[in-house]
């Protein structure tokens, strides 16, 4: 499991151990890349479903133990380009907004009638499984009873969010389903109750072509050649806690992530998704324990827990007062904590923590609507999750600026390095100085200063006899001293930027 405070106190004290001296590392002399080439032809690989006592051991016995006793760092994570962005690839394509509305679309909702199939539900928590009219396929969610509006409203949001920020996600659609729309089969008990013939329902397309299995926690996939960082060490899976802590998703982990073959085989390749969407919100929060409907009745507690306990232990049972909309139940960023261990979050950086805070960021205020309006709930519902999820990216924007300086590189105009404050600008924080250090390649500090707080700044670039490359070292001015940011210049023919580190 992983907790956002706990995680703030144990790499900020071990990053101050680890800044007294200063290690330059040297970028080529290259564009930053935009693309990752991670799409070549491959057989279709084998199916992975890890046995989940197996995983469990390992993940609450083994591992602790080699990560207690391990003295490496967690290293800077694989997926990032120069600049410290993660490049487009089969497991991050962000879009324009058209585009991106069009993913949430997929195929639709789905079109009756509907046929139920078997077999485990794969892209969400207790669905059904269906095939549309157009042989299209679905799985399907509904409300637990007592806490109506929580998965049907929030699978939708959440999916539409986090396709936003760059993920691929399933399309995800609130559709109202009559027994009508269903060709007969007993288990449509499972959705209906007795005496109702309509319910609202979260219907997730999947899979969007072979799905092969979970995407493995560690490691790569040995029969994918396209697969060349450990997962541990992308981004883009480490990140997940952040924007898990934003959506609040303590579900967020292993099972939220899967593989998908697209393409006729063997011309296809993979593509990584993030699933299991329906608990975001807070919706996991409200229907924890709420009773599932079923032929045999009401199941009020987990299958599970009754299994062990023949039946005898204490019901969990939905809150039967207080506020049950969505993120109404939902902890403080800074007190999130995951459900389950997952390993890319073992390995989690303040730069990676950043770059989910930027990528939230950036959502425009028309994506924002557009997401909420999905959820089915009327305009002030919509304006109040809207500004709920701005209040949460405030604070993961505190939890950021503890331990990282939010310096973003602008241009470089001849000789003048032109910075701004990520926090004053995209936030409105107040801006504080910024200390300035200036070293050349081998690390051999030239100069040191200060720059006035601003939201936005100049800095010239000097340019010293025998220097070719030059790193500029800028570190935000607040208590405790967060980790700074480099900017590393090329200085000859004339000044380029070549890398960003956090």
């Amino acid at each position: 499991m992983v907790s956002i405070k706990n995680w703030m106190v144990a790499f900020g004290a071990f990053g101050l151990m680890g800044c007294s001296a200063h290690l330059p590392t040297r970028f080529a002399d290259a564009p930053p890349a935009q693309r990752v080439a991670d799409d070549a032809p491959i057989p279709i690989p084998a199916h992975l479903e890890p046995l989940e006592p197996v995983r469990w051991s390992d993940v609450y016995l083994r591992r602790p133990l080699v990560l207690a006793l391990s003295p490496v760092r967690s290293p800077r994570a694989g997926d990032v380009n120069a600049w410290d962005e993660v490049p487009h690839s089969s497991w991050f394509q962000p879009l324009d907004e058209a585009a991106l509305e069009e993913a949430w679309l997929g195929s639709g909702p789905p079109v009756p009638p509907l046929r139920l199939i078997r077999g485990r539900p794969r892209a969400s928590h207790q669905g059904l499984r269906a095939i549309d009219a157009r042989g299209v396929g679905y799985e399907l969610e509904v409300d637990p009873r007592g806490v109506p509006n929580s998965v049907t409203a929030a699978g939708p949001i959440a999916a539409r969010l986090v396709r936003a920020l760059g993920y691929l996600t399933p399309p995800a659609h609130r559709v109202a389903l009559s027994r009508d729309d269903f060709e007969p089969d007993a288990r449509l008990e499972r959705l209906f109750a007795p005496g109702v013939d309509r319910r609202i329902a979260l219907a997730t397309e999947w899979p969007s072509g072979v799905d092969v299995g979970l995407t493995p926690p560690r490691g790569m996939r040995p029969d994918d050649p396209n697969d060349q960082i450990a997962h541990e060490h992308r981004r883009t899976l480490r990140a997940l806690v952040a924007i898990a802590s934003w959506l609040d998703i303590p579900s967020m982990g292993a099972q939220s992530t899967r593989d998908v073959y697209v393409g006729a085989a063997p011309s296809g390749h993979l593509r990584h998704f993030v699933v299991h969407l329906s608990e975001g919100l807070g919706a996991g929060r409200l229907t924890h324990g709420a009773p599932l409907e079923t032929a045999a009745g009401l199941i009020t507690t987990s299958p599970w827990r009754s299994l062990v306990t023949l039946g005898l232990s204490g019901r969990d049972r939905p809150p039967q007062s207080g506020d049950l909309t969505l993120l109404s139940a939902s902890p403080q960023v800074r007190g999130f904590v995951t459900s389950t261990p997952y390993e890319p979050f073992d390995e989690l950086l303040p730069a990676d923590v950043y770059w989910a805070l930027k990528r939230i960021a950036a959502l425009s205020p028309r994506t924002l609507t557009a997401a909420m309006a999905a959820g089915g709930g009327d305009e002030v519902e919509q304006r109040r999750l809207a500004a709920a999820l701005r209040d949460r990216a405030e604070q993961l924007l505190a939890v950021s600026l503890t331990l990282i300086s939010p310096i973003e590189y602008e241009a470089l105009l001849g000789d003048q390095l032109i910075i701004h404050d990520f926090a004053a600008y995209r936030f409105g924080q107040p801006p504080v100085p910024i200390e300035v250090r200036l070293y050349d390649g081998s690390g051999r500090e030239l100069s040191r200063g200060t720059l006035s707080a601003a939201p936005r700044s100049a800095l010239t670039i000097p340019r010293p006899i025998g220097v070719g490359y030059l790193v500029v070292e800028l570190r935000s001015k607040r208590q405790p001293p967060p980790r700074p940011t480099e900017l590393h210049i090329q200085l000859t023919p004339s000044p380029r930027l070549v890398g960003i580190l956090r």
